[in-house]
């Protein structure tokens, strides 16, 4: 922490590119697509899929789960619908999540090398043109909603809040990732219960919460490694983030987060009975791809700390999602 606060107060104000000399990668979707909806497909990040597995994969942990628990068991066909839904969902979800960060943070934006180019940083898309982008992609994920059952559908509630907040909560607290955690953690909540998961039971709802928590873990460990990319810019200009708090520290931090995580799947083992398959995928599984992250990323590097973010998610979630399914099929829960 202090090596990276010993800068605070040297700022230095980044002058965006013009739209004019900002020239897009020949291998990047911006450069096939029309000019006019080049700053649009940037503003949804539709050149970055990690974001968009931050959103999705808790839903299909949480499926998973829920196919587990439910009395009596989800259909295959069910839940493929529901992965579907979930899937076009967090499509539209990472476009209004983008373009509101980018709205509250496009001062920040600035200032920081990596986002300086961002269209709304850079002045090629508007405030007023982002909010009607952000109110576009909100209706149609939200229009998503009426294809789940009720009571799944309200948790879509509390993770609109907290991803409202998330943006600002990087000015107030050192601990935004928290924040972060919970808006896409709230994903298992309403999968599961979509997959027939009863909150009204106490062991499923025991169940659902224990995940919910792993989750919330996972994300925090994830995106405090993300964070080092601009941790030290990120210092100067006023951002907290736990890569800022802990800095030479987070390696240390993101083992004891991740032995909690993994903990917590071990007891949620233990609380619904799963099967063997579900210890060796989901609980190995998720131990070792939380081990490769955390020991072979190098967080002096960018470039390596996106890389490993993308990994982290990919690796983790769809270890945690295998242990479920296969104990859902091959386990028998499906038959029983």
């Amino acid at each position: 922490m202090a090596q990276l606060e010993k800068n605070h107060a040297t700022v230095v104000d980044l002058a965006p590119l013009s739209h004019s000399n900002y020239k897009p990668s020949v291998k990047s979707i911006f450069s096939i697509i029309p000019a006019s909806w080049a700053p649009y497909a940037r503003l949804w990040r539709l050149d970055s899929p990690a974001g968009y597995n931050a959103i999705f994969l808790p839903y299909p942990i949480g499926l998973g789960l829920g196919a587990c628990i439910a009395k009596p068991a989800p259909s295959p066909t069910l839940l493929l619908f529901l992965l579907s839904v979930f899937s076009l969902g967090s499509v539209f979800l990472r476009g209004a999540g983008c373009t509101w960060n980018d709205i509250i943070d496009q001062d920040i934006d600035r200032k920081v090398k990596r986002t300086r180019n961002r269209p709304i940083a850079r002045g090629v898309v508007s405030t007023k043109q982002a909010l009607v982008f952000l109110a576009a992609t909100t209706v149609l994920g939200s229009s998503l909603l009426a294809l789940l059952p009720t009571g799944a559908a309200v948790h879509a509630i509390p993770t609109t809040v907290l991803s409202a907040i998330y943006p600002f909560a990087k000015r107030v607290t050192y601990y935004p990732q928290f924040v972060l955690g919970l808006a896409l953690g709230w994903g298992v909540l309403m999968a599961a219960v979509a997959a027939g998961g009863d909150l009204r039971n106490r062991i499923e709802f025991g169940a659902i919460i224990i995940l919910f928590s792993a989750v919330v873990l996972w994300t925090m460990t994830c995106d405090m490694i993300y964070a080092h990319q601009d941790a030290e810019e990120d210092a100067k200009v006023g951002v907290k983030s736990m890569a800022v708090r802990f800095a030479e520290d987070t390696k240390l931090l993101a083992l004891v987060l991740s032995f909690a995580q993994v903990g917590l799947l071990v007891f949620l083992g233990w609380f619904i009975e799963m099967d063997a398959i579900y210890y060796a995928a989901t609980c190995g599984g998720t131990a070792v791809s939380l081990a490769s992250m955390i020991i072979l990323v190098d967080l002096r590097q960018p470039n390596n700390c996106a890389v490993w973010f993308y990994r982290g998610l990919v690796y983790v979630g769809l270890s945690m999602a295998s242990g479920f399914f296969a104990t859902y099929f091959v386990g028998g829960r499906y038959f029983r």
